[in-house]
Formats: C-alpha cells, structure tokens, sequence
C-alpha cells in the first residue's frame, strides 16, 4: 500500500485529494512543522510527497490556531539535505516559492514535478490526480528543473 503525505491547508483540496487516493494511506498535514516531525520518523515509507507552499491560519476556535503555520519551503529544505526517499509533487500557486522548493529538492538529488493550481479545483483532477496516478503505478517522470 502506498503511503501519501501531503502538505495542505485548504479543506476543499484535501477533500478533492482524498477522491483520488482511495485505497492508499494517507497522511495529511496543515502545518509545515508537524509534517516535519512526522516525515523525521517516517521518510524512508513514503511513496509521494505533495508540498503546498503557502499556509494560513486556521480559524481562531481551531486547535492549534496559534500555531505558526510554516511554509513548504521549510518541508523541501529539510528534504534537500536528505537521502531522496520517493518522487515530491509541489502544487503551489505561489511561482517563487514553487521554484525555490523545487531548487532546494533539485539540488538534493530528489525526483519531482510541479502542477499550477488553476481553475478551483479543476487542476485536482487534470493535472495533479494524473501526476500522483503515475507515481503510484511506478511510471513518474519528472519534470525537467530549468
């Protein structure tokens, strides 16, 4: 069984990932510092990386609203200076921090590929859902990091 963690903090896209993983473990993270801290236990069982990078606060009632959310750059710095463990996917609308995530991964010998949220949540099923189909059946190619 293949073993998924994502970094992501919008509700509806967790949701609309989660259609496309039936079957799969999955482990879905909001903040950047718990998916570190599980990833330092975990790294050498995943089978995908998803990395959102920009994360916001959870409504004030929420537990852990306090909590500083981080951003996917930390979680791709840390995997940087790391034994590459699986292919990371990065799905963030932010281009800047999308190419620094995908540098610092790059520079780590990691495989990876990016998809440009677009249209609600219309890239889920056309770009993102056919990426992570490919990783899982074993035939990911990754893009080229120019």
């Amino acid at each position: 069984m293949a073993l998924v963690a994502i970094l992501e903090d919008d509700e509806r896209r967790r949701a609309a990932f989660l259609t496309y993983l039936e079957g799969h473990e999955v482990q879905l993270f909001n903040r950047a510092p718990r998916m570190l801290a599980w990833l330092k236990e975990h790294l050498s069982e995943c089978t995908l990386i998803s990395l959102d990078n920009d994360l916001f606060l959870v409504d004030e009632g929420s537990e852990g609203a306090s909590e500083d959310p981080g951003e996917g750059r930390e979680v791709a710095d840390w995997l940087g200076e790391q034994t590459p463990a699986c292919p990371v996917l990065v799905h963030s609308s932010n281009h800047m921090a999308a190419y620094s995530i995908r540098n610092s991964l790059h520079f780590g010998g990691w495989e990876q590929a990016r998809v440009t949220p677009f249209s609600d949540l219309d890239w889920v099923e056309l770009s993102w859902a056919p990426k992570v189909r490919a990783i899982l059946a074993g035939e990911f190619v990754p893009d080229p990091f120019e």
